[in-house]
């Protein structure tokens, strides 16, 4: 193609803003100068009536942080009990579609919200609360972020029908299938049904033949080239790479490893225990990890992930760090940076409660090992963190109560 049809000519305008939605054939025709260039004038109103309502939910799409508890106003509430009154209820856009994640309930806001709420601190889902918005944003321990949000019904005249309301659930990021299972779950404690849990039910655990458990074990005192060594040598070349995939798809492997019910309890204690003895090293898969929990990046030059994706990792970390912990026969010294770590992500429950409990795991497997070990955490560990810990997990997070209260009961 010449060059020359990109040059404008003289009484012809080419120029096509790319904020309009103009056709490549339309954009490639001649016009002539006469003819009106966008963008038009605005229309008046009273040439054509009422103009029709702004398309817009009357909420942000924009993610908002998750408040301290500490730092509650009256526009966004971070108490334990989602107050909202139907006078709070806005009537839904008639012009935007509901998202298939949606129920319409005869019942008093207030009511539904309490049930919600009990359902969120049940399944151990982090919630921020706006109780002038009827709206709140819930972020679960796999970093899967939606939106609830109550709105008054309406008949299809468009007048708002009394003692009639919609929730709905709109996934911002995150797993499609986590969002699936959560959203059945509140859904239904919304309307007052009660179903068993699935989102943290026990798996049995797998039987794996013999000839897996036999190539993947590792003496961590012998340094024979097993297929265990391998694996694990190949993972911190995986965790070393400038790739957010490979990493994450690497320590979701080390998850799977260090599970039982995903493996075997041999493979678990096998691999927890190369994990742990590695702790005191510089370099290798061990070392990584530690770094991903100190200062949320695999080494100190690492600028290859954004700061989200860090956090992710960092989260996975703690994770593996705790199935380690749990599940290693034996224990090398740990150190003060990382007891400290460990603590000081305990105290911030109330910020990030998934964070507390995954540190508080950690922190109890230490304390449930040797006598030492035990008193280097309570050294560290102040009961006042532990009970702001209870308090936060009675308010919004099952799990973290309920380690929390298991490991004052292991310090005493």
């Amino acid at each position: 193609m010449s060059s020359e049809r990109n040059e404008p000519r003289d009484g012809w305008n080419h120029d096509v803003l790319p904020d309009l939605p103009i056709g490549r054939s339309v954009s490639m025709m001649q016009r002539p100068l006469a003819e009106p260039v966008y963008p038009r004038a605005p229309v008046s109103s009273s040439q054509f009536g009422k103009l029709p309502p702004k398309l817009t939910r009357p909420f942000s799409k924009s993610l908002p942080s998750m408040p301290s508890p500490s730092h509650s106003s009256t526009s966004a509430s971070t108490s334990s009990q989602w107050i909202v009154s139907d006078k709070a209820l806005k009537v839904f856009p008639p012009f935007c579609p509901l998202e298939r994640s949606h129920v319409h309930i005869q019942e008093n806001a207030e009511v539904v919200a309490k049930r919600i709420t009990e359902c969120l601190q049940c399944e151990s889902i982090a919630a921020t609360y706006n109780n002038d918005e009827a709206s709140a944003v819930a972020k679960m321990s796999d970093h899967t972020c939606f939106h609830i949000c109550f709105f008054r019904a309406c008949d299809d005249d468009g007048k708002p029908r009394e003692g009639f309301m919609i929730v709905e659930l709109q996934r911002r990021r995150g797993s499609c299938f986590s969002f699936r299972q959560a959203s059945r779950v509140i859904l239904r404690a919304a309307q007052g049904e009660g179903q068993e849990s699935t989102l943290h039910s026990t798996v049995e655990p797998r039987s794996v033949p013999a000839c897996v458990v036999e190539a993947a074990a590792l003496d961590p005192q012998d340094t024979d080239k097993t297929a265990g060594y391998y694996f694990l040598h190949a993972a911190g070349v995986l965790l070393s790479k400038e790739s957010y995939d490979t990493r994450s798809q690497c320590l979701d492997t080390l998850l799977h490893m260090t599970t039982p019910s995903l493996t075997s309890q041999s493979v678990a204690s096998q691999t927890s225990a190369f994990i742990v003895q590695g702790m005191s090293e510089t370099s290798g898969v061990s070392s990584m990890i530690k770094s991903l929990v100190l200062h949320s990046k695999v080494h100190d030059q690492d600028k290859c992930t954004s700061k989200s994706q860090n956090e992710e990792m960092r989260s996975k970390a703690i994770t593996l760090l705790g199935n380690a912990f749990e599940h290693a026969s034996l224990l090398a010294p740990v150190d003060d940076e990382l007891l400290s770590a460990l603590v000081e992500e305990l105290a911030c429950a109330g910020e990030q409660p998934h964070n507390a409990y995954r540190a508080v795991r950690c922190l109890k497997a230490l304390a449930a090992t040797s006598d030492s070990l035990k008193e280097d955490v309570k050294q560290i560990c102040g009961a006042q963190d532990i009970d702001a810990a209870i308090d936060s997990g009675h308010r919004q997070h099952a799990l973290l109560e309920k380690e929390s209260q298991e490991f004052m009961l292991s310090l005493q």
